[in-house]
């Protein structure tokens, strides 16, 4: 309830006004060459250049002088009865190995093997002595990848 005026006791009248506030400008980040490059609408709109505020790539000169990754051989998993399968990319999570597979002979794009279904120490021993360092989740919530 508006408070009285001493003077005659009409009520006083208070008008607040706010000042328009607009908010930050959009920001837009895009791949540009070799780096990413940030830039305001404006500025994309505009006829000026955007305002490069990325690094310039230095890795140029050594992924030219650098030698191709070497290509990983197949992990193989062992089951428990006794057949053994090659994989090479595959995600491990929630005790599920998650790997590629070829739809016209699987009729599917991947694959679900459960961990459970393997023998694990065979599984461990076949990759060790190929070389391979197999991992295997050591808790509920850890996720393996392999490219």
């Amino acid at each position: 309830m508006p408070a009285a005026d001493s003077w005659g006791g009409h009520p006083r009248r208070v008008l607040l006004v706010a000042a328009y506030s607009a908010g930050p400008e959009p920001v837009l980040i895009e791949w540009q060459g070799n780096r990413f490059v940030r830039m305001t609408v404006a500025e994309r709109n505009g006829s000026n250049s955007p305002v490069d505020y990325a690094e310039n790539a230095k890795s140029d000169v050594v992924t030219k002088n650098s030698p191709p990754a070497r290509e990983l051989p197949p992990a193989i998993l062992v089951f428990r009865d006794g057949r053994q399968q090659e994989i090479n990319s595959y995600t491990i999570m929630n005790g599920t190995i998650f790997t590629r597979s070829d739809y016209w002979i699987t009729g599917s794009w991947n694959q679900k093997i459960q961990i459970a279904d393997l023998d694990v120490p065979a599984t461990l021993r076949q990759n060790q002595q190929r070389g391979l360092n197999f991992n295997l989740p050591s808790s509920a919530n850890e996720v393996i990848v392999r490219p």
